[in-house]
C-alpha cells in the first residue's frame, strides 16, 4: 500500500490527512510515495510537530512519519485492528479506534506511551475538538456516537445515529457532523450539549466528512454516487454537489487555502 505525499508551493500535505500551513497554492505535485504493507487505514497530522500518524490495521501499529523528510521515524504497537485516529493538537494525545477489538486506545504522542484503553462497541471513526478537549467516536454497529472528556479520558455521554460512519467537528462553532450511511443523511449536533440541531439529506452512502472552520462549509463524501456534497454550516443545507471519481471515502480541507482533497477507494 502506498501513501502519496503532495506539495503545494513548497508546503507538505498528506493527501488523506489533515492539511495545514498558510500558503497561496495554485498547483499540486506528487513529491514522494511511501510503500508499506501494513494495511494503512486513516491519517492524522500534528501541524506543530509536523508529524503524520497512520494506522496500520494489518500489523496492529501506528506509523509515525516526519513530514519534513517523508520518512517513517517510528512504529507504535497499539493492539489489534487500529483504524480511526485523531489527535488533540494542544494536549498531544492520540485517540485510536480499534474497531474489531472493541477498544479505544489513548496514547501520549510525546513519548508514544499508551495512557489508557477503554471498551467501546466497535469504534470506527474519530474527531477531536482541541478547544473543548472533547473526542467524538462513531460506532456504526451500535448506532452510537460516544463523547469522551479528554481531561478525564472517560466517556461522558453518547447520542444515537443510524449507522454513523464519519464524524467531523467545527472548532470555531462547536458543531459536530455525523454521516449516517444507511440514512443518507448528515446529523448536526451542538457540541455544547449534544442536542440534535437538524438532519440534512445528502448522497448515497455518505462516509467521510470534514468541516472548514474558516468558511463554515462542510464536505461529505458519498461513496455510492461518486459525489461530494457541500453543506453551508450557517444554514445547514446542501449548496453544491461535486462529481468525483469512483467510491470517494475520505475528504479533507486546507482551511487556509480552501482546497479540498478527496481519496477514492476504487
Amino acid at each position: 500500500m502506498k501513501l502519496y505525499l503532495l506539495v503545494l508551493i513548497g508546503t507538505l500535505l498528506v493527501s488523506v490527512g489533515l492539511l495545514y500551513q498558510n500558503v497561496n497554492a495554485t498547483n499540486s505535485a506528487l513529491v514522494d510515495t511511501i510503500d508499506r504493507n501494513g494495511g494503512w487505514g486513516v491519517t492524522t497530522v500534528d501541524p506543530d510537530t509536523n508529524k503524520i500518524y497512520i494506522t496500520n490495521y494489518k500489523t496492529d501499529t501506528v506509523t509515525v512519519i516526519d513530514g519534513t523528510t517523508n520518512q517513517a521515524i517510528s512504529e507504535i504497537n497499539v493492539g489489534k485492528s487500529p483504524f480511526g485516529i485523531g489527535i488533540n493538537i494542544d494536549t498531544k494525545i492520540l485517540y485510536i479506534a480499534r474497531e474489531h477489538q472493541g477498544t479505544l486506545t489513548i496514547l501520549n504522542s510525546t513519548d508514544n506511551e499508551i495512557i489508557k484503553e477503554l471498551e467501546l462497541i466497535q469504534p470506527y471513526d474519530i474527531a477531536v475538538n482541541s478547544k473543548t478537549n472533547k473526542v467524538y467516536i462513531t460506532s456504526d454497529r451500535a448506532h452510537l456516537v460516544s463523547v469522551l472528556d479528554g481531561t478525564t479520558n472517560e466517556i461522558v455521554s453518547s447520542f444515537e445515529v443510524a449507522n454513523p460512519c464519519g464524524v467531523a467537528v467545527n472548532e470555531a462553532t462547536g458543531m459536530v457532523y455525523v454521516t449516517s450511511e444507511s440514512g443518507n443523511q448528515v446529523h448536526v449536533f451542538d457540541g455544547l450539549d449534544n442536542s440534535l440541531v437538524t438532519k440534512i439529506d445528502v448522497g448515497k452512502s455518505p462516509r467521510g466528512g470534514i468541516s472548514n472552520p474558516v468558511t463554515n462549509m462542510v464536505y461529505v463524501a458519498n461513496q455510492l454516487d461518486d459525489t461530494i456534497n457541500v453543506i453551508d454550516g450557517f444554514e445547514n443545507k446542501v449548496v453544491d454537489t461535486i462529481s468525483v471519481d469512483n467510491t470517494p471515502r475520505r475528504v479533507v480541507v486546507n482551511p487556509n487555502t480552501n482546497l479540498i482533497y478527496v481519496s477514492n477507494q476504487i
